[in-house]
């Protein structure tokens, strides 16, 4: 009789309690408005914890004066009471942004950071089609400053440096992509779901010496809870050097060369028989006018890129996997010429990524990140024809001589632009990277609430090899010699030697 009666109170105290709470039913927005689909809705000091759905709708037990704590998949927080109303719009708005300057402990959010942190999350980043994301930051952050070189190469990357120079050591910049050292380079602008800028003393303590420059934290794109989107994007770009140099003609150089003969005291280089030939065009195998920028660059350079990426999971497990492939070319003419092999400057490169979230339990929670990326760079031998075009006059030798020989002198040997485009041999560097680490995280709140420890584990393998083939040409020039005054006989000039492969 008493155990039915203890089974009875403790009936009713259940019913009681269930109901004294009320259901709160809500819509979860950004700060445009859109429903956010697969945010995480929990109730404070509870393990109770619903999604929202592709609305953006959601709908958990509150009871008046509880706490909710709302996470987006993107890691956006935000904490509200539950009053009165039965139905709420949350705006996952600017404040409830993430600026963690940590990345072994939960973020901070706008509201609460005291720090000077910028961050800049993927869909402002997705509106570039620069193949690197240091370009892809120039002008998204205030006191970040991206400096391009020339362009001529890939290997070229943006100088980049937070509030100009911040020791007399060096201007280089701490970069933590989720969590652990690794350059920024090896991502593309897909795989990154948030960049952060740290830029002032409180920000960077916690890295010590390493941040003296600022540091840049990298969060990449992790999974959903109960959800699964499939992305596919192809971006096809253009590039244009709106800027070329424009070098003096033939006349003009050789009147300029007079002029430096003259003003050392010694007479003339050109005569005016040779000066009249060179304005004239009349003999331009020995009196050439070679505009060697038009003949070497192009009008346009080509970028592709492909992507397909998978984001989904249930309450268990979480997934992000991604392929990218990216191509570009350059601005070179003619580089086709060489059967089996190009001259022009060529970049490829294949990102495969796997980020997996696993909750073990309700306390335990296990994070792996894999990347693999497969480059290759191409460029002809030597690779200085920028230099090249800036050396070489218009009256140095014409492209090919007379009877088809290369251009080419003792004076400039070696330099024919066209010539090391098209007859030349080749670079191509072949790299391949692993970038794998582990993060398994323990909540301790039964020793203390808020105590967790964390365990992470990293492995990064990278190898470059380089495919070497060189090649010679044979080059020549004719030179007019001059007897009295008057054309006499021509002389040839000439060096190197064909070679092939």
């Amino acid at each position: 009789m008493k155990n039915k009666i203890i089974l009875m109170l403790m009936s009713f105290s259940l019913a009681v309690q269930a109901y004294g709470q009320d259901v709160l039913s809500g819509i979860v927005v950004d700060n445009l408005g859109k429903p956010v689909a697969s945010a995480k809705v929990s109730l404070e000091n509870s393990v109770a914890f619903t999604l929202t759905d592709e609305d953006g709708m959601f709908s958990i037990t509150a009871p008046k004066g509880a706490g909710l704590f709302i996470e987006t998949p993107t890691n956006d927080a935000k904490s509200i009471v539950v009053g009165d109303e039965k139905k709420i719009k949350v705006v996952m708005d600017y404040a409830s942004k993430s600026v963690s300057v940590n990345p072994l402990i939960a973020g901070q959010t706008n509201e609460e950071a005291t720090s000077a942190v910028a961050t800049v999350d993927s869909e402002e980043l997705m509106k570039s089609s620069a193949l690197s994301i240091r370009n892809a930051l120039f002008g998204k952050v205030l006191g970040l400053t991206a400096l391009q070189g020339s362009g001529s190469t890939w290997e070229e990357k943006a100088a980049l440096s937070i509030r100009g120079l911040q020791s007399l050591s060096g201007s280089g910049i701490l970069v933590l992509v989720d969590g652990f050292e690794r350059p920024i380079d090896d991502l593309t602008t897909e795989e990154v779901e948030s960049v952060s800028i740290l830029k002032d003393a409180a920000a960077v303590a916690l890295y010590g010496h390493k941040g003296i420059n600022g540091a840049i934290l990298v969060k990449t794109k992790r999974g959903m809870y109960d959800a699964m989107n499939i992305d596919i994007s192809y971006d096809h770009g253009f590039s244009k050097a709106v800027r070329l140099p424009k070098f003096v003609n033939a006349y003009t150089y050789a009147q300029a060369m007079n002029e430096a003969y003259r003003n050392d005291g010694k007479g003339v280089r050109y005569s005016q028989y040779e000066l009249d030939a060179f304005r004239s065009g009349d003999l331009p195998y020995l009196y050439p006018d070679v505009d060697w920028m038009d003949e070497t660059i192009g009008d346009m350079g080509h970028s592709n890129i492909y992507n397909i990426s998978f984001q989904g999971g249930g309450k268990k497990m979480r997934y992000y996997t991604m392929l990218n492939l990216e191509s570009s070319s350059g601005f070179f003419k003619n580089t086709d010429t060489n059967e089996g092999y190009s001259n022009q400057n060529e970049y490829s490169r294949g990102n495969i990524r796997a980020n997996l979230d696993i909750t073990i339990s309700k306390t335990t929670n296990l994070q792996v990140n894999l990347l693999g990326i497969l480059t290759e760079y191409n460029h002809s031998q030597p690779n200085k024809i920028m230099d090249n075009l800036y050396t070489l006059p218009a009256a140095a030798y014409p492209i090919k001589t007379e009877d088809g020989i290369w251009g080419g002198d003792l004076t400039w040997p070696g330099i024919n632009p066209v010539a090391n485009l098209q007859a030349k041999g080749y670079d191509r560097s072949h790299a391949r990277t692993l970038m794998a680490d582990m993060t398994l995280r323990q909540e301790l709140d039964f020793i203390t609430k808020g105590l967790g420890a964390s365990l992470r584990l990293g492995y990064d393998n990278a190898t470059t090899y380089w495919e070497v083939r060189s090649k010679s040409y044979k080059y020549a020039s004719d030179v007019l010699n001059f007897e009295n005054g008057l054309p006499a006989n021509i002389t040839r000039i000439g060096g190197g030697q064909d070679n092939e492969l």
